[in-house]
């Protein structure tokens, strides 16, 4: 497992809140800018935050330089 965690070129999952209304379906393509970096693996809309959200895997490199707002 530390072996695992310390690969920062793996996979990541991570959670996604997204704006508008629209629910992300497994499959779809996570994109930052004009780049695939991930892909969606399950997505709801959340009654409590109003929007909708996902879960999905990002590319490990990619994983670490995005931020959370």
């Amino acid at each position: 497992i530390l072996r695992r965690q310390a690969a920062p070129c793996g996979p990541r999952r991570v959670g996604l809140k997204l704006p508008g209304r629209r629910i992300p379906r497994p499959g779809c393509g996570i994109v930052a800018g004009d780049q695939l970096v991930g892909q969606v693996t399950s997505g709801t809309f959340s009654p409590t935050l109003q929007q909708p959200i996902a879960m999905g895997y990002l590319q490990g490199l990619v994983a670490g330089l995005l931020v959370s707002e």
